[in-house]
């Protein structure tokens, strides 16, 4: 259901109980700005997709989940505002 929210500019689902894996639409979001999925209990890592981000994408919340892997593809295009901590396995900032 993330990939018919092409329009949207702000995706915020923190605090909500959410788990699994990220979607690899996230990272196909033409407009996205911000995406604020802290506080759940997704695991495994960052889509791929996501160092496609728009230009306009300029935060990452993404604290107090289990998600591990490397922040670099979406870091080093662009800077951005990102949470990261209590993702032990999570690197690249």
């Amino acid at each position: 259901w993330v990939s018919t929210l092409t329009a949207l500019a702000e995706f915020e689902v923190g605090f909500n109980r959410m788990e699994g894996e990220l979607p690899d639409a996230l990272g196909r979001m033409p407009f996205i700005a911000a995406l604020e999925l802290s506080d759940n209990q997704f695991t495994g890592r960052l889509p791929g997709s996501m160092s496609q981000l728009p230009e306009s994408f300029s935060s990452l919340l993404v604290d107090n989940n289990r998600l591990n892997g490397d922040l670099s593809s979406v870091t080093k295009i662009r800077p951005i505002q990102a949470t990261v901590h209590n993702n032990t396995n999570l690197c690249g900032m």
